[in-house]
């Protein structure tokens, strides 16, 4: 199984080398590839030993996730068949084995992606007891190592099949373009996957700082 990185950064950069030195230390096996795509100009002070590429200005979280989608998927199709989806603010918390996460994927081909369970983001999950907890009935168990459901996709850290994402392209929308891509994926019949049982595996440790979301 060949794996590719997929950063992207929109607007405040200094999370980053913290992210990256995470993923270096719970996520196994470590990619054959990877791109790392910063919202605007400036050279980031981060050790990346694959390509970089940079916007010319600031475009906005909905550009710049569609510019990095269609790179990952152009790029060399022998290099690599799962792409592990980052963004530049999240640390991770648990071990990672993205072998597990792509036989699911393998397993069940109408699922568009195995993301990990990020921490609360706000009072309801909080008061709830996290994400899962706040969306009661939606999360449904197969086996002990992961949940299916239909609620939404997530640019949180996550594992994707290659071919998914090319006959999938990011849309053009320009604002709510996460969640009504979910929608558009659910038309198609796709549904997504949590790893877990609801346990948080990634902290969100940055401040919104770019725009278009």
């Amino acid at each position: 199984m060949r794996y590719a990185l997929c950063c992207l950064t929109h607007g405040d950069t200094e999370p980053l080398a913290g992210t990256l030195a995470s993923f270096r230390q719970f996520v196994q096996p470590q990619p054959v590839d990877g791109f790392l795509l910063v919202d605007g100009t400036g050279d980031p002070e981060v050790e990346w030993p694959w390509r970089m590429g940079f916007t010319d200005e600031q475009v906005g979280f909905c550009a710049a996730t569609r510019t990095l989608w269609h790179v990952i998927t152009e790029a060399e199709e022998a290099l690599y068949d799962y792409v592990f989806w980052l963004e530049h603010d999240f640390r991770f918390l648990r071990s990672v084995d993205l072998d597990d996460l792509a036989a699911v994927l393998d397993g069940f081909p109408q699922v568009a992606q195995i993301a990990l369970c990020r921490d609360s983001a706000n009072d309801i999950e909080r008061e709830a007891g996290g994400l899962v907890a706040s969306r009661s009935g939606e999360f449904q168990a197969q086996g002990s190592s992961w949940l299916l459901h239909r609620s939404y996709f997530t640019t949180t850290p996550s594992l994707m099949r290659r071919r998914f994402m090319r006959n999938n392209p990011w849309p053009s929308y320009p604002s709510n373009c996460e969640g009504r891509f979910g929608l558009d994926l659910l038309a198609r019949a796709y549904s997504f996957g949590l790893w877990g049982q609801g346990e948080v595996w990634v902290e969100h440790v940055g401040r919104r700082s770019g725009y278009g979301y």
